[in-house]
């Protein structure tokens, strides 16, 4: 009989671990308020932020946190409610863009932005802390706006549901080989599994990769099968048909009725996108009032074709004294292009340092910076204002001829 009822017990407690829980989240957002900048409209949340996508209106959002243990796995989050509808015409919102170096240089925007956006309500993620507990991040987007007939709509009420379930099986450590892979890799990511008891379970591994919140590939199902404490397994992305640019792998664990034990994110990068000033010509020792002439050579040493600017300044100690700026475009791997000009140091000052300055902006960041130290000299003049030499010579000649006579 005792036995009996010890076994009942644990047939409790395992349900109890496995079924799934349930809490509310309630959020009230601040009426959002509009300002104007460069002749468009400006939409900010108080304590909000704004979503800046190339090609798509520059909308606000609003996020919200929650902690729990990390014994418990979120399972999903369902929006049961939105109210507190305010619409409102005519508003002209400016789509964002992203200009690399000057403002003749390539600019990055897609024209996508057509009906309404965004085309989604919510997202959330979860971060582990290192005190045993998981940050939910719950980032709502409760300003929608149409740009072809500017119309938005506007809810300040919302209420999420989110299913939770006890797991003891945890994700112990995800990460890819590289940071950042060449164009022709694939990608490779390993997963380390750990469990807290030593219950004997199959286990399933998803992954999907996405780019700037948007789907772009699922990974192949792998199955850790009578998985029980310990495992591992690496899961290969092909992602020749991929873009460049920053990726995110999600990957999560569950069993075969679809109860999710733990997930976790790994970012990596796709393409390098590397360009330097590989050399800087001019020449050091100059005399003040000189024209000096310098060239910057960049080379692309990535695998990514780019377009920038290649910017060259004079230094004082004290301030810039001149900038040059060179605008490239489409600048393919391996392939070098050379900017030259020239600066007029009539201004310069004989006990002063200056100095050359070079690098490069492009989509991938900023080059290294490579400096070239100049040395201005002062413009030698006769001892003896206004001394001819040539008479002198007349008068050496004249006395050596009364010599001879």
């Amino acid at each position: 009989m005792k036995m009996y009822r010890t076994m009942v017990i644990l047939i409790l407690l395992l349900f109890l671990m496995l079924s799934v829980h349930a809490e509310t989240i309630e959020v009230d957002i601040p009426v959002y308020d509009v300002t104007e900048s460069d002749g468009y409209d400006v939409i900010s949340i108080p304590n909000g932020s704004s979503i800046s996508i190339p090609g798509y209106p520059i909308i606000p959002y609003y996020i919200v946190h929650s902690w729990h243990s990390t014994e418990y796995e979120i399972q999903d989050i369902t929006l049961i409610e939105k109210s507190g509808l305010l619409e409102q015409k005519g508003l002209d919102i400016k789509q964002y863009e992203l200009q690399w170096g000057s403002d003749t240089n390539e600019t990055i925007s897609e024209n996508v932005s057509a009906g309404w956006f965004p085309d989604q309500e919510f997202i959330w993620r979860t971060d582990e802390n290192t005190n045993d507990t998981t940050t939910l991040s719950l980032l709502i987007f409760p300003f929608f706006y149409n740009t072809t007939s500017q119309e938005s709509k506007f809810y300040s009420h919302y209420r999420f549901q989110v299913n939770y379930v006890h797991s003891t099986v945890t994700i112990a450590s995800f990460y890819t080989d590289q940071n950042v892979f060449d164009l022709n890799e694939n990608v490779t990511v390993n997963l380390e599994i750990k469990s807290s008891d030593e219950q004997q379970r199959d286990l399933i591994i998803s992954g999907e990769v996405k780019q700037n919140g948007k789907h772009i590939d699922y990974l192949t199902l792998k199955e850790l099968k009578d998985f029980q404490t310990m495992g591992g397994v690496s899961i290969n992305w092909d992602a020749q048909d991929a873009n460049w640019g920053l990726y995110e792998l999600f990957v999560q664990i569950q069993d075969k009725d679809g109860r999710i034990y733990d997930r976790d994110v790994v970012s990596f990068t796709r393409g390098k996108t590397t360009i330097n000033i590989t050399d800087l010509i001019v020449n050091n020792n100059f005399t003040i009032g000189d024209t000096i002439h310098f060239s910057a050579q960049i080379e692309n040493t990535g695998d990514i074709t780019l377009s920038g600017t290649c910017i060259v300044e004079i230094h004082s100690s004290e301030e810039i004294l001149e900038t040059f700026q060179f605008p490239f475009k489409n600048l393919s791997a391996q392939k070098k292009e050379i900017f030259e000009s020239k600066w007029d140091s009539s201004s310069a000052i004989s006990n002063e340092s200056y100095s050359l300055i070079g690098y490069v902006i492009h989509a991938g960041g900023v080059s290294q910076i490579v400096k070239m130290k100049l040395n201005p000299q002062q413009q030698v003049k006769n001892q003896t204002p206004g001394f001819n030499y040539l008479i002198l010579l007349l008068i050496v000649i004249g006395f050596l001829k009364k010599l001879i006579v």
